[in-house]
């Protein structure tokens, strides 16, 4: 697997099929927790996994992905292109913890008030049309900024290039003094616990045990995913959805909640990924030792770019 690149489009390939979002912060202080679940069971906070300490925090995850743009509207900027707007631009405002996991502890507490959403995940406020509309950019410019984007051209305004595009140059100006190889990529490692804790007899069980608590309650599903999917519908590849919760929505996550609780759906499944991730550290540990480091320079390089593009 190669450098940064690889890395974020292994995340973004993981994430067009997570259908549930996971909060990895909750706990008995967040006004989202439940002091108490029904039938007296403590509602399951939110845990890390063994191997999210091998990889960056949503934090530095964003960090790498403004980068990464910052870099590419510079090469453009010395290609001669102005302004800091230009298509293929990377997407820096995501939800990466949305993203990246299968299942989340949810609350009654919490779907009540949002159902499957976060707290921060509402619909865009409207706002009034604008009198100077932007004007569209013309098809032959346009064009120019896509090749120039990703290296379909060797020369732009009489300029040379970089190989790849700047796209690829952003990828090389954050991997700056690290080797370009990743040896082994915790998310992807991770991604793979998670489907093997999907098919484990004690979450199949439980998935079971939920389903037939969620039919006494008047639905009708097979997986949360089923659930979330039809009250709430597919999030975007930022790992939100952009809407407000409807009633619906509300009762179904509520009913869900309660059902996950009862079942200890969350509890079987987050012991499952433990177990898994930590057969994948033992046996990748010198490699994820490797990627760690690696990723430590990335994040070191994204923090100096994004600290030196905000004092200016």
């Amino acid at each position: 697997m190669k450098g940064a690149r690889a890395y974020v489009a292994a995340v973004a390939v993981s994430g067009a099929a997570i259908s549930l979002i996971v909060t990895h912060h909750l706990d008995s202080s967040s006004p989202d927790a439940d002091p108490a679940a029904p039938g007296g069971r403590r509602s399951p906070a939110a845990t890390s996994q063994p191997l999210g300490s091998y990889g960056p925090s949503d934090a530095d995850m964003t960090k790498i992905m403004k980068a990464r743009k910052i870099f590419e509207v510079r090469c453009m900027n010395k290609l001669g292109f102005s302004g800091n707007t230009f298509y293929g631009l990377t997407y820096d405002s995501f939800d990466e913890t949305a993203k990246s996991r299968h299942l989340r502890p949810l609350t009654v507490r919490q779907a009540r008030h949002h159902g499957y959403h976060t707290a921060s995940d509402t619909a865009a406020p409207l706002s009034e049309p604008s009198t100077t509309p932007t004007p569209p950019v013309p098809a032959s410019a346009l064009h120019l900024q896509i090749a120039a984007m990703f290296g379909k051209v060797a020369r732009v305004h009489s300029r040379a290039v970089p190989s790849g595009g700047c796209n690829a140059q952003s990828e090389r100006d954050l991997e700056r003094g690290a080797p370009t190889q990743l040896p082994v990529d915790p998310r992807v490692l991770s991604d793979q616990a998670q489907a093997q804790a999907d098919q484990a007899a004690s979450v199949t069980a439980a998935v079971s045990d939920w389903s037939a608590c969620m039919e006494h309650a008047g639905y009708s599903y097979n997986t949360p995913q089923d659930a979330v999917s039809d009250a709430a519908g597919t999030p975007y590849m930022d790992g939100r959805f952009h809407t407000n919760p409807n009633a619906k929505e509300i009762a179904t996550a509520t009913a869900d909640a309660h059902c996950r609780a009862t079942t200890g759906l969350y509890e079987k499944w987050s012991a499952a990924v433990t177990h898994f991730e930590e057969a994948a550290i033992a046996h990748n540990r010198t490699q994820l030792r490797r990627a760690q480091a690696i990723t430590k320079i990335w994040i070191t390089n994204a923090r100096a770019a994004v600290q030196a593009h905000d004092r200016h």
